[in-house]
């Protein structure tokens, strides 16, 4: 899978038709902001993502529910991520709250989240975890062995049962 932000849209960069757009909702600071994004992005397969427990700016002014109801309203949206994701019943409660065609994507952001990824994976009824490696790389207090073992046991978990999105680069634009 080939998710890309669409900021990158917003600065004309040209995308495969079968790209994911992610539409992180910490940066619209309001419902109708986010909504205007997402009509313009109807043409396209959508990642809504909620930085649950999001501590760095800019924080989500909209609440989980808010970003939840947008999924009934919006069929484009087809992946629900989720932040900091540790807790497997967290995941099942949050899974049962999402329509069963949207696919929820656990974010493993934490060290704790690493050791129990298989269990979320099983809770969220997925085949699909995105590995943040800036702010695992953070909550393992910038310890580069402790990061290197979550990092691959995170990738062994998956090797044959769910797919690992990473982040494979950085694009620049004025």
């Amino acid at each position: 899978m080939l998710m890309i932000s669409n900021n990158a849209l917003k600065h004309g960069v040209l995308l495969p038709q079968k790209t994911v757009v992610r539409v992180n909702v910490a940066w619209y600071t309001d419902q109708k902001s986010l909504e205007t994004e997402l009509q313009r992005l109807m043409h396209r397969k959508v990642c809504l993502d909620y930085p649950q427990g999001r501590t760095k700016p800019p924080i989500p002014q909209l609440t989980l529910s808010q970003a939840i109801g947008l999924l009934s309203k919006y069929t484009n949206i087809r992946y629900f991520a989720v932040s900091n994701t540790e807790d497997p019943k967290a995941v099942e409660t949050l899974r049962q709250r999402l329509p069963s065609d949207v696919c929820l994507i656990p974010k493993i952001e934490t060290e704790l989240g690493c050791t129990k990824v298989r269990q979320i994976v099983s809770a969220a009824q997925t085949n699909i975890v995105m590995l943040d490696k800036e702010d695992l790389y953070t909550n393992v207090g910038m310890d580069p062995g402790r990061f290197a073992c979550s990092c691959a046991a995170v990738r062994v978990a998956g090797a044959t049962d769910f797919e690992v999105l990473e982040i494979c680069g950085v694009v620049f634009s004025t």
